[in-house]
């Protein structure tokens, strides 16, 4: 599977980006920024199927900068800027710094929505380059009922790593949603499915794999107070299509993810977002056999 997205079309978003901001059109830009605290029973870079067997504690740090531009009624252009940090006490060779852009664009056709997006991440790890990733996307979707929301996308992903480039790899993946709303579309809960195709650079790397996914979430008032609570499962089955010296044979991982996020508004602007997340990752390769808990509290700002 080697369907490559075209860069003139991913082109059209930075470009109609530049060229709306200077136009008289409604234009809505939002920041965020939030402050906590995360505890993590068992550190781990996922990305090299790294484990330490041991728990700190992280101070986090996240800021986000989104713009909306509707130069027509049925057009819509975003664009965006996300910078996250996290700081571990005692193990800072885990600490982290994430720079996510992304940029936008979709028309309303009379028969469903088309668009286009792109993402580009850029990762530090212990203070040193760490990881480079692109992703293209096309999706389609369709509003039934104002209750009903089905989306489909096709995704191209480059992955680049600075000290590992047995680990490079493009991958192409394909994600459908399904979208039901209720309480007067501020609640929702969505299902998906997924699959991805990686090819590395190393063929050890190489894999195929299947996403399931669901997510529930309810906002109402409490104690006088705006509350959004969430919960999300995920499963993903990877399937390594080389031998594997160290176990004898393909690997095989299986990775399910249980979280939980409650959001209290403090304020118009000001709000208090608890979160825990249980990992089990479960692989033939020992390094990537493991479970995890994160917990976290924060402050968050939006403006």
């Amino acid at each position: 599977m080697n369907i490559r997205l075209s860069n003139p079309l991913l082109a059209l978003c930075c470009c109609a980006l530049a060229t709306t901001a200077a136009a008289d059109d409604k234009a809505d830009i939002n920041f965020e920024a939030s402050a906590g605290l995360e505890y993590d029973n068992n550190l781990t870079v996922q990305e090299l199927d790294r484990v330490a067997n041991v728990a700190d504690t992280a101070t986090l740090l996240n800021a986000r900068v989104e713009g909306r531009f509707n130069p027509t009624e049925k057009l819509t252009l975003k664009g965006g800027y996300r910078h996250t940090r996290k700081a571990y006490r005692e193990f800072d060779e885990f600490d982290q710094t994430v720079g996510n852009l992304s940029f936008e664009a979709s028309y309303d056709f009379s028969l469903l929505t088309l668009g286009s997006s792109y993402h580009r991440a850029n990762a530090d790890l212990a203070g040193e380059p760490f990881l480079e990733l692109e992703q293209r996307s096309l999706y389609a979707g369709k509003l039934l009922n104002d209750r009903f929301y089905l989306r489909a996308a096709l995704n191209q992903r480059d992955k680049t790593f600075s000290d590992n480039p047995a680990r490079d790899a493009a991958a192409d993946s394909v994600d459908t949603d399904l979208f039901v709303f209720f309480n007067e579309a501020a609640s929702f809960f969505s299902l998906g499915l997924s699959f991805e195709d990686e090819d590395a650079d190393s063929n050890l790397f190489d894999y195929r794999g299947f996403g399931f996914r669901g997510r529930y979430s309810n906002r109402f008032s409490l104690w006088g107070r705006d509350n959004t609570f969430q919960l999300a499962w995920r499963r993903t089955e990877r399937d390594y299509s080389a031998f594997n010296p160290a176990i004898d044979g393909p690997r095989n991982d299986v990775r399910s993810t249980l979280e939980t996020r409650w959001e209290i508004e403090l304020s118009p602007a000001i709000s208090a977002v608890g979160k825990v997340e249980y990992g089990n990752h479960d692989s033939d390769l020992e390094s990537a056999d493991y479970s995890e808990t994160l917990a976290s509290l924060m402050l968050k700002a939006s403006f």
